[in-house]
């Protein structure tokens, strides 16, 4: 009874069920803020140009150890540890983030960007070989970073239209988990998209590979004529002829010439 009235009270979760719920809703409140925050903390899973401004997306392990950072705050006061991001596990395999507690309780997360080419199957595939390590007991949730149709669509499914925003992605990944799997899965998607949109990621690379000052034309530049060219070689080339003539000697010649 004790353990129950210290999770209530906030305090450690007693199994891992409990460190689930706690992590999924810390994870939706992050989601939340992303988008409500006056600070656009969406703009942290972006990389940005020069006037701050974001140009495309974070790399996957970028955007994951972005989410860490952000969660690790939340997370102590239950006294949860968050480990390194890509744990080794005991089958060779990698987690990308991985939550413990003191009584032995641990949670594997999966983190994929919206247009990873294994997101449909990284479910029931990838995350599930992590989720049967001693101390999950089956548990585990699917990350998932939506940066926006805009930018690129996800890959597609037979018979499913493209999700047009990340609650219809999370249905649609929800949806696509076999159904016992459901119970022990969780999906959050963190919607990092840009407000109002911007240009997709194939635009972003055609102006990044054309040339600066592409489509105008440079003036041409005017040669000089040979003999322009021959004089001005050898006016460079011969001293001047009062260059070695001392202010003194260009005195006395100077009344010389006067008199």
């Amino acid at each position: 009874m004790s353990d129950v009235v210290a999770l209530l009270a906030g305090g450690p979760p007693i199994n891992a069920q409990d460190l689930r719920a706690i992590v999924v809703d810390e994870l939706s409140r992050l989601g939340r803020n992303l988008r409500e925050q006056s600070e656009s903390p969406w703009l942290d899973y972006w990389n940005t140009d020069s006037d701050g401004k974001p140009a495309n997306p974070k790399i996957e392990n970028v955007a994951r150890n972005t989410t860490l950072t952000k969660l690790r705050g939340a997370l102590e006061k239950y006294q949860i540890a968050v480990t390194l991001p890509e744990v080794q596990r005991k089958d060779s395999t990698r987690v990308d983030l991985y939550f413990a507690t003191h009584n032995g309780s641990n949670l594997p997360i999966e983190a994929k960007r919206h247009y990873h080419k294994d997101l449909w199957t990284a479910g029931e595939g990838q995350l599930q070989g992590y989720t049967t390590s001693e101390g999950a007991t089956g548990v585990g949730i699917l990350l998932v970073f939506w940066f926006g149709a805009d930018w690129t669509k996800t890959t597609s499914r037979p018979g499913l239209p493209d999700p047009a925003d990340a609650t219809e992605l999370g249905q649609q990944l929800v949806e696509a988990l076999p159904r016992h799997l459901r119970e022990f899965t969780d999906v959050v998607v963190l919607d990092v998209s840009r407000p109002g949109g911007g240009e997709s990621e194939a635009e972003w690379k055609k102006r990044r590979k054309a040339p600066s000052g592409k489509g105008v034309a440079a003036a041409p530049i005017a040669k000089p004529s040979k003999r322009k060219a021959a004089s001005a070689s050898a006016n460079r080339t011969r001293p001047s002829a009062t260059s070695s003539q001392t202010p003194l000697e260009n005195e006395i010649e100077l009344k010389g010439a006067t008199e």
